[in-house]
């Protein structure tokens, strides 16, 4: 499933905006800067969103409420914690007069707030994240040097939200008012909008909605090496019941001396031990085989009781796709 929808979250007192109908010219302008719709975003919608944003300016703070903030929150606790990502630079689009830019800047190591309305970056403070003038469809950023994109109540613009987040980075999308936000997209509609594949988690706050996204490969190689951990974590055993869920049963595997074992041999070896020395593992590499099929590589070495490492080896998985769930189908260890 591309979109795992997380259990709703409810917040006293939120009440939706009631204005983002389908004909919203806000709304209009989402669908055509997500290139959902053919007319796309030109220099002359530009001016427009810009204009729009600078007549809302000076009112703009009687929209900000603890449930709204209290939706940023979540998707902050909840979203994340269910998608790895890296702690680096947050690029939150939008930005408007800085509400929610104190929340991104307690959790990533930098943020930059980027806004395309001049009016609302005056009226925001300049703490604690540097504050610039521009186009969200032409981020004035480095290809791939952005841990995270925020977008709450703002316009996705696909191929530079690509563009500009790292390889394991991650698209945070808030509707404070759900359907009824003016500047709404469903997670169905971020899905299709976005180059690539991609997939994630979602849930509604009160009336509000969020999703956090990453690409496919990234969430796909951290599932398969925590998976992969499972097999050599220290001080915490495997037993013979999880052992049957991961283990294919056509597993089989060729050891770090060369020697064949089946599913049966390992099973019984792993489930039985009752030492596991600490292992460290790095370099962590995924290619795609097929749609239910992947080779993950990587490289190991166990602590001796004296610190030092040994046992240094070169491994490679063939994870298999059954149903819902992954098991691994060959192993193979070479010294390194």
């Amino acid at each position: 499933m591309t979109i795992r929808h997380l259990a709703p979250l409810a917040i006293a007192g939120h009440q939706s905006s009631g204005a983002g109908t389908p004909d919203h010219p806000m709304r209009i302008a989402t669908r055509r800067a997500a290139g959902l719709s053919t007319d796309g975003w030109t220099g002359e919608l530009r001016h427009q969103v810009e204009d729009f944003f600078d007549d809302l300016a000076g009112d703009w703070h009687t929209r900000v409420s603890p449930q709204r903030t209290a939706i940023v929150d979540d998707v902050l606790a909840r979203g994340l914690a269910e998608v790895a990502v890296p702690g680096g630079l947050a690029i939150e689009v939008g930005s408007g007069i800085g509400t929610y830019t104190p929340l991104l800047a307690a959790r990533f190591a930098r943020v930059l707030a980027i806004d395309l309305s001049f009016e609302m970056l005056r009226r925001a403070p300049s703490e604690p994240a540097p504050r610039v003038q521009a186009d969200g469809s032409q981020l004035p950023v480095a290809s791939r040097s952005a841990s995270a994109v925020v977008l709450i109540n703002a316009f996705l613009f696909p191929s530079e939200v690509d563009r500009v987040l790292t390889p394991d980075g991650v698209l945070i999308w808030v509707n404070s008012s759900g359907e009824q936000t003016p500047i709404y997209l469903s997670p169905d509609d971020l899905v299709a909008a976005l180059p690539g594949h991609w997939r994630g988690v979602a849930s509604r706050a009160g009336q509000g909605h969020w999703c956090v996204l990453r690409r496919e490969a990234a969430a796909l190689l951290d599932e398969l090496r925590q998976l992969e951990a499972e097999f050599h974590h220290p001080g915490d055993g495997i037993s013979l019941a999880r052992l049957e869920q991961l283990l294919h049963p056509d597993f089989h595997e060729v050891g770090r001396s060369g020697l064949p074992f089946t599913r049966q041999s390992v099973a019984d070896y792993l489930a039985r031990r009752t030492t596991i020395p600490p292992t460290r593992t790095w370099g962590h590499h995924l290619q795609r085989l097929a749609d239910h099929a992947a080779l993950l590589t990587y490289q190991s070495a166990e602590q001796a009781p004296d610190g030092s490492w040994l046992r240094e080896a070169r491994r490679s998985s063939v994870w298999i796709k059954s149903g819902d769930t992954w098991q691994i189908v060959y192993h193979q260890g070479t010294p390194s």
